[in-house]
């Protein structure tokens, strides 16, 4: 289990503008073929799952209770036109991490990585959507100790403040076997 905290920073705009109406934190459990996040804006919370052997994601967004299925073997967003290792040493929270860059054509990511903070590669080599599955190559699998996320106007900075071994999983996972038809049937499905 890994849990976020989420900050933002600007030079034209003030960060707790930005902050409010943007997520503040996520957890993400990763279980077998499996994982799950979920993500806290305000006072909502938008849990989704990935299963890996149906490439699929399940998105439930609680505030308005509708439920959605992407397929996640196409990516639809940003393809990765550069990446590479910064020089230097970096420490993020007490950690000493490498910085790997990750450029696309409007972002760049700055992923700040350790050793012995891995997500097992079933998890990410066909998950093509949000071109996950480069930047986890680009970071040999490593979950980042931070992230930041440049765009135009403002950095988004994702900090991990807790990595643990969990048994018990965010929700059960049997309560989706339902929902999972909405991944078999193209008309229910979420473009």
């Amino acid at each position: 289990m890994i849990k976020h905290k989420h900050s933002y920073k600007s030079d034209k705009y003030k960060a707790d503008s930005i902050a409010q109406n943007k997520s503040i934190g996520d957890i993400y459990y990763f279980h077998d073929n499996i994982y799950q996040g979920i993500t806290f804006t305000g006072e909502n919370r938008l849990i989704y799952t990935y299963d890996s052997e149906r490439n699929s994601c399940l998105g439930y967004n609680l505030k308005q209770s509708n439920i959605s299925c992407q397929d996640y073997s196409i990516n639809k967003g940003d393809t990765l036109t550069k990446s590479y290792k910064k020089n230097g040493s970096f420490n993020i929270n007490g950690v000493e991490c490498e910085l790997i860059v990750l450029e696309y054509p409007n972002i760049t990511y700055h992923q700040y990585v350790t050793d012995g903070f891995y997500i097992d590669p079933k998890l990410y080599l066909n998950h093509q959507a949000f071109d996950f599955v480069s930047k986890m190559k680009a970071t040999n699998g490593r979950a980042s100790i931070r992230t930041e996320i440049i765009m135009k106007d403002y950095t988004m900075i994702i900090d991990m403040i807790e990595f643990k071994e969990s048994k018990e999983p965010l929700t059960d996972f049997s309560q989706f076997d339902e929902w999972w038809k909405l991944c078999e049937d193209p008309k229910s499905a979420s473009e």
